[in-house]
């Protein structure tokens, strides 16, 4: 398995629950620009405020690098080609806000692309949840709309572990709700830097089966 794509599967007791959560993060990752037209590794992870160390090792083959529009913020660079491209060159980018920044080559275009995942050292919020009903049966999937996402190791239904769930974003998360009696529940999102606040917008009504 590629160090660019470790992802942690786990098995939940309950309800055979699993769950994909991206790689942890790195201290300082290094993304070089190949000559084969590839950012490598094409996504790396780090903590707010971390550094990411950039690189075109090629004397032939330039590249740079074009921040996409929508990311969280403009990252702080040195020595990295920003809306240029060249050869040979070493540099650094710090990213202050946590959030998805992605990119590609100014001279390859987005089919050069690469993304870096920036965690938050707050703890996960929820600000909504899509549907807010299901069925007590379970199997409802779930969009859940909120803050420090990145990382998530769970998502639970009160006290119940969702079925499975994918972390889309630092904002997003599609978890599919598991077997629960008839009621209403707290929908919590967990990560390394604790587990979210209860608040009304994360109610999950459980409903009762039709006769």
């Amino acid at each position: 398995m590629r160090t660019r794509k470790r992802y942690l599967l786990l098995a939940g007791v309950l309800g055979a629950a699993f769950v994909v959560v991206p790689a942890i993060a790195e201290s300082s990752p290094t993304v070089s620009g190949t000559e084969s037209l590839m950012w490598v590794p094409p996504e790396v992870t780090v903590a707010s405020g971390g550094t990411v160390n950039f690189q075109d090792t090629s004397k032939s083959v330039p590249h740079g690098v074009v921040w996409e529009a929508g990311n969280p913020s403009t990252p702080t660079c040195s020595g990295v080609p920003v809306n240029k491209g060249e050869t040979s060159w070493k540099g650094t980018c710090t990213f202050a806000n946590a959030g998805t920044y992605r990119y590609f080559c100014f001279v390859h275009g987005k089919a050069m692309s690469g993304r870096v995942n920036v965690g938050s050292t707050a703890p996960p919020t929820i600000k909504k949840l899509s549907p807010k009903k299901g069925p007590a049966a379970g199997g409802t999937s779930v969009t859940i709309t909120g803050t420090n996402f990145t990382g998530a190791t769970a998502v639970r239904f009160g006290s119940t572990a969702a079925t499975s769930f994918a972390v889309n974003s630092a904002t997003s998360i599609t978890a599919v709700s598991p077997a629960e009696p008839p009621g209403l529940v707290e929908v919590t999102v967990t990560t390394s830097n604790g587990i979210s606040g209860a608040s009304p917008k994360d109610r999950f009504t459980f409903k009762k089966p039709r006769k």
